[in-house]
């Protein structure tokens, strides 16, 4: 386990609720690498807390989801 504390939007929510709307329904389709085939939105892993807060964040600076998620097809397979 890690002594570091959670990314910044592992768990917190966006605050404009179209934006986080989209976090959401992407991080619903992405599997966590470390569980049984969870997803992110749901799984407890550190790992899917950082995807999450990944997620959030380019959602912020104004990326789309087909750009989210084909950057991270690209990078984790």
């Amino acid at each position: 386990d890690s002594t570091m504390a959670p990314a910044k939007y592992a768990y917190t929510q966006l605050p404009d609720p179209k934006q986080e709307a989209q976090a959401k329904d992407l991080m619903a389709t992405i599997r966590c690498i470390v569980c049984q085939g969870q997803a992110i939105i749901d799984s407890d892993a550190e790992l899917a807390g950082d995807m999450r807060d990944l997620i959030r964040t380019r959602i912020k600076a104004g990326e789309t989801p087909a750009q989210i998620k084909a950057w991270l097809i690209e990078r984790y397979g």
